[in-house]
């Protein structure tokens, strides 16, 4: 079970990375002033810190997510 739960997390995360990199190319290229941006992204982080969060709760991810870390 804590397996699915990771691959959820894991999904969720990618898909807020997206949605982080839409928004920021948004801004990038003129399509959102700076307070529109915040407004875009400011959920998005918020989310992105509780996934890192609900991730470092689950009982066996905390060794794994060290050994990635340091292999990058």
């Amino acid at each position: 079970m804590t397996d699915s739960n990771e691959t959820e997390i894991d999904e969720a995360r990618r898909s807020i990375v997206s949605l982080l990199h839409q928004e920021f190319n948004n801004h990038t290229l003129g399509k959102l002033d700076p307070y529109d941006f915040g407004n875009a992204v400011a959920p998005l982080v918020n989310a992105l810190a509780a996934l890192t969060l609900m991730q470092k709760e689950q009982p066996h991810s905390a060794g794994l997510g060290e050994a990635s870390r340091s292999d990058d």
